[in-house]
Protein backbone atom coordinates (compact mmCIF):
# COMPACT_ATOMS: atom_id res chain seq x y z
CA UNK A 1 0.00 0.00 0.00
CA UNK A 2 1.91 3.18 -0.92
CA UNK A 3 -0.85 5.98 -0.05
CA UNK A 4 -3.15 5.77 3.11
CA UNK A 5 -5.54 3.08 2.63
CA UNK A 6 -9.54 4.01 3.39
CA UNK A 7 -11.85 1.15 4.88
CA UNK A 8 -15.43 1.10 5.10
CA UNK A 9 -15.98 -0.69 8.31
CA UNK A 10 -19.96 -1.09 8.56
CA UNK A 11 -20.81 2.90 8.88
CA UNK A 12 -18.01 3.99 9.83
CA UNK A 13 -14.57 4.65 8.41
CA UNK A 14 -10.89 3.52 9.56
CA UNK A 15 -8.10 5.90 8.35
CA UNK A 16 -4.55 4.15 7.81
CA UNK A 17 -1.71 5.74 6.92
CA UNK A 18 2.06 5.66 7.56
CA UNK A 19 2.06 8.06 10.75
CA UNK A 20 3.10 6.44 14.07
CA UNK A 21 1.33 6.71 17.20
CA UNK A 22 2.75 7.52 20.27
CA UNK A 23 2.66 4.14 21.68
CA UNK A 24 4.12 2.89 18.50
CA UNK A 25 6.86 5.21 18.92
CA UNK A 26 7.57 4.63 22.23
CA UNK A 27 7.38 0.90 21.74
CA UNK A 28 9.66 1.16 19.00
CA UNK A 29 12.09 3.55 21.17
CA UNK A 30 11.88 0.88 24.29
CA UNK A 31 12.49 -2.26 22.40
CA UNK A 32 15.57 -0.58 20.69
CA UNK A 33 16.98 0.57 23.62
CA UNK A 34 16.46 -2.82 25.17
CA UNK A 35 18.72 -4.27 22.27
CA UNK A 36 21.06 -1.80 22.95
CA UNK A 37 21.49 -2.27 26.34
CA UNK A 38 22.03 -6.10 25.70
CA UNK A 39 25.25 -5.02 23.44
CA UNK A 40 23.18 -5.07 20.08
CA UNK A 41 25.37 -2.87 17.29
CA UNK A 42 23.93 0.84 16.79
CA UNK A 43 23.24 1.77 13.37
CA UNK A 44 24.96 5.25 14.26
CA UNK A 45 27.86 6.54 15.90
CA UNK A 46 26.58 8.21 19.22
CA UNK A 47 28.05 11.54 20.03
CA UNK A 48 31.05 10.96 22.52
CA UNK A 49 29.92 10.35 26.28
CA UNK A 50 26.43 9.10 25.39
CA UNK A 51 26.08 5.95 26.94
CA UNK A 52 22.22 5.61 27.94
CA UNK A 53 20.80 3.53 25.41
CA UNK A 54 17.55 5.19 25.31
CA UNK A 55 18.65 8.59 24.26
CA UNK A 56 21.04 6.38 21.86
CA UNK A 57 17.39 4.51 20.13
CA UNK A 58 15.69 8.32 20.47
CA UNK A 59 18.84 9.44 18.24
CA UNK A 60 18.44 6.24 15.55
CA UNK A 61 14.69 6.83 15.35
CA UNK A 62 15.22 10.58 15.06
CA UNK A 63 18.07 9.83 11.82
CA UNK A 64 15.54 7.48 10.15
CA UNK A 65 18.17 4.14 11.54
CA UNK A 66 15.45 1.88 13.63
CA UNK A 67 16.22 -1.95 11.91
CA UNK A 68 12.21 -2.83 12.44
CA UNK A 69 9.02 -2.91 10.56
CA UNK A 70 5.49 -2.50 12.12
CA UNK A 71 2.91 -4.58 10.70
CA UNK A 72 -0.68 -3.54 11.02
CA UNK A 73 -3.94 -5.33 10.46
CA UNK A 74 -7.08 -3.40 9.37
CA UNK A 75 -10.18 -5.21 8.03
CA UNK A 76 -8.02 -8.46 7.87
CA UNK A 77 -5.46 -6.33 5.71
CA UNK A 78 -1.93 -6.30 6.64
CA UNK A 79 -0.10 -2.87 6.29
CA UNK A 80 3.64 -2.62 6.31
CA UNK A 81 4.81 0.65 7.82
CA UNK A 82 8.43 1.05 7.77
CA UNK A 83 9.18 3.61 10.92
CA UNK A 84 12.09 5.09 8.77
CA UNK A 85 10.08 6.82 6.52
CA UNK A 86 6.46 7.28 8.50
CA UNK A 87 5.08 10.85 9.44
CA UNK A 88 6.20 11.49 12.92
Amino acid sequence: MDDPVLTLLGERFMWADNRLTRFEKARIIGARALQIAYGSPTTIEPPEGMMDPIEIAKLEFQEGRIPVEIVRTVAGTQIRVDPNTAID
